[in-house]
């Protein structure tokens, strides 16, 4: 059986799909639950596996119970179910000068169009949902509908502040 070795591969569902080697970090995610706290300060290294950690805890709330067969968080009392999960890369070496990223989040009242832009301005990031016409497709939804333009900036390495526009 041929083994790889996941160079520079930071999404969980990838390696473990791809059967790479995979080192179990999953009594992590036990802890956290645990724990019960409201907020967790993830501190590693620069190259650490933060961004595979996240990557992991994505796909754990998720639901993808099939991901995490023979893991360590496999045998923990869990339910499985799919929560919401809002996945935010914002990795500057994964966009472009001109890269965007778009996020469309479901929850129970609301549903929230997001466009995050690289580099420019929330307002047109903002102006891009509205020229596309991004919330058509959810014109008869009943619940109210958030677009929500946000921009990371490379030299602050920080999201500017959003800018909101609430549908309906």
């Amino acid at each position: 059986m041929d083994i790889g070795y996941p160079i520079g591969e930071q999404d969980f569902k990838s390696l473990r799909e791809m059967k790479c080697v995979y080192v179990d970090k999953t009594i992590y995610i036990e802890r956290i639950l645990n724990q019960r706290s409201k907020y967790f300060f993830l501190a590693r290294p620069r190259r650490f596996g933060k961004s595979l950690f996240l990557s992991t805890l994505r796909y754990f709330f998720e639901g993808e119970q099939r991901l995490f067969n023979g893991l360590h968080i496999d045998s923990y009392a869990w339910n499985w179910e799919k929560y919401p999960v809002l996945y935010l890369d914002l990795n500057p070496d994964r966009y472009s000068e001109s890269g965007q990223l778009d996020q469309l989040l479901d929850t129970l009242f609301r549903k929230y169009i997001i466009e995050l832009k690289f580099n420019h301005d929330s307002s047109s990031a903002l102006n891009q949902i509205e020229e596309k016409d991004y919330g058509l497709p959810y014109a008869n939804d009943p619940r109210r509908i958030f677009k929500i333009g946000v921009n990371f900036s490379s030299k602050t390495r920080h999201l500017d502040k959003p800018v909101i526009k609430v549908a309906k």
